[in-house]
């Protein structure tokens, strides 16, 4: 079979599968009008041709639906074919755009589905009532086998899968141990139904936003565990958190205070394809984490992984007299400064001794301001200043420059100021 996008000569010849899977945020809820990014390579960047809702050439598969068209080739993906702003599709352009010499084609695709936990009425791995395998994971299998099907007739047989996951909203309350348990069976039954393909795959993962105000906030165990998974799996990608990218402001003026705008979709779009990028190269994706702290006193010393530093001016300030600093919370007491004592160290000094210490994690201001709630803007509650020290420009959106935050932690001290846990 071949068709108007056949292989052309100096490309790689081989196809990279690129599905991203999770609930609403996965780039399947509406986040306003969506932005026309073009790159040199967008003729790679491909999805199926299938029908969904009277659409062809969108990449927002059958939001938990039985297909009711099959494939028949490739074309290249476009967000204007749903009017929704996809995340999937930024992430194969910022791949292609960070990929080094010939590339590849990316079959891209989102397979989620909003508002569903892991076992849920319509969970993305199973149904609560039953146990059975979703028809959402099950039109993902599908999806992904019959891309690497169609990737082969076309002459540019599938290499490698790839599979971004953006969840953690619907299983917020669970314990990190029971939310990483679900979501390695999750893993291993996707690897084993699809293991005739004999394919690698490789897994990216972000860490959730949490929720604005009013909002829950975001000091959820999921956001810590799947951070702490990927560190322990060398087929598991951390990419970094979501907390910097807005929320969707509707057109009424309403503030969504969970779900990430056409803009954050499209940045977080190239954070993805461009850790999918430095993994096709054999290089690491690895976001600077926490090594060491020591409490001494009122003061907290913090060593990170790498050079860090503090960017107060590029997210809106939030109330001082909350006793959060550039993002850093210590409940019972307040932190009275932050301030950088390196390169790779923050100090963290506290009205009395703290307890624990967190970063872009913390729970309402309805919890910690006994009633009052914080001002309404579109950005998570649980956010903060700090980055990593090397930032790098948009390839996707010319002028504009991606800070690398540090993803959201805490630390648990004892009674001589050791850290427990993080």
């Amino acid at each position: 079979m071949t068709d108007d996008y056949a292989p052309k000569a100096k490309d790689r010849g081989d196809t990279v599968l690129c599905f991203h899977y999770g609930q609403s945020n996965s780039g399947v809820a509406p986040s306003g009008p969506v932005i026309d990014v073009r790159t040199r390579w967008d003729h790679k960047v491909l999805t199926f041709d299938d029908v969904f809702r009277e659409t062809v050439g969108g990449t927002r598969g059958f939001l938990g639906h039985p297909p009711v068209t099959k494939a028949e080739r490739l074309i290249p993906a476009r967000d204007e074919a749903t009017g929704v702003q996809s995340i999937v599709r930024a992430t194969g352009q910022a791949f292609l755009q960070r990929c080094e010499g010939v590339r590849p084609d990316v079959l891209v695709r989102t397979a989620g589905i909003g508002g569903q936990g892991f076992v849920d009425k319509n969970g993305i791995h199973r149904y609560a009532d039953n146990g059975e395998k979703s028809h959402v994971y099950v039109n993902l299998i599908a999806a992904i086998q019959h891309g690497a099907a169609l990737s082969e007739a076309r002459g540019r047989p599938a290499s490698k899968i790839f599979i971004a996951f953006s969840h953690g909203e619907n299983d917020r309350t669970m314990s990190g141990a029971a939310y990483e348990e679900h979501l390695l069976a999750l893993m291993a039954d996707i690897e084993a139904d699809l293991s005739e393909l004999d394919l690698p795959i490789h897994w990216f993962l972000d860490q959730p936003a949490g929720t604005g105000a009013p909002g829950t906030g975001n000091n959820w165990p999921n956001r810590l565990a799947v951070r702490a998974l990927c560190d322990r799996r060398i087929d598991c990608t951390f990419v970094g958190p979501r907390y910097q990218f807005p929320f969707y402001t509707h057109e009424d003026g309403f503030q969504d205070p969970i779900h990430t705008s056409s803009l954050g979709k499209v940045l977080l779009g190239e954070v993805f394809g461009s850790a999918m990028a430095a993994v096709d190269r054999g290089d690491e994706w690895k976001p600077v984490a926490v090594t060491s702290a020591q409490r001494d006193a009122e003061q907290i010393m913090l060593q990170f992984s790498g050079p860090v530093t503090l960017v107060p001016e590029i997210l809106p300030r939030q109330p001082e007299e909350v006793g959060i600093l550039h993002g850093f919370y210590a409940p019972r007491t307040r932190v009275t400064r932050v301030s950088l004592s390196g390169p790779d160290r923050v100090l963290v000094e506290t009205e009395d001794p703290a307890r624990e210490i967190c970063y872009a994690f913390r729970g309402s201001d309805k919890i910690i301001r006994n009633g009052t709630v914080d001002h309404v803007d579109a950005y998570a509650l649980g956010r903060g200043d700090l980055v990593e020290a090397d930032p790098f420009d948009s390839l996707l959106l010319p002028g504009r420059v991606q800070h690398k935050f540090v993803a959201g932690f805490q630390v648990i001290f004892d009674a001589d100021g050791r850290p427990r846990t993080g």
